[in-house]
């Protein structure tokens, strides 16, 4: 966050008492961008639920990392696609 104070006096009014406590936390994020490629078996899924094979490979490939974790999350870009990909 930018200036602490400035945020501060904005919570809790100009001219009030407040005291800010920062506390410093280190917090480890792992980043990968990964685009799997479609399984012989992804082609014919696709064409069953009428997506391409790629958006198949993606779908498997964020399931297996959603299985395998106890908390994951992920973006997607616009509304249809969260639909689409059957997220939340």
């Amino acid at each position: 966050m930018g200036n602490l104070e400035e945020v501060a006096e904005f919570l809790v009014g100009v001219g009030r008492r407040v005291r800010v406590i920062e506390v410093p936390l280190e917090k480890p994020f792992q980043y990968k961008v990964e685009y799997p490629t479609p399984s012989e078996e992804g082609f014919d899924l696709a064409a069953d639920l009428r997506m391409s094979p790629e958006a198949v490979s993606r779908l498997r490939r964020i399931n297996e990392l959603i299985e395998g974790h106890s908390a994951t999350l992920v973006f997607v870009n616009g509304r249809g696609r969260r639909r689409a990909s059957g997220i939340g």
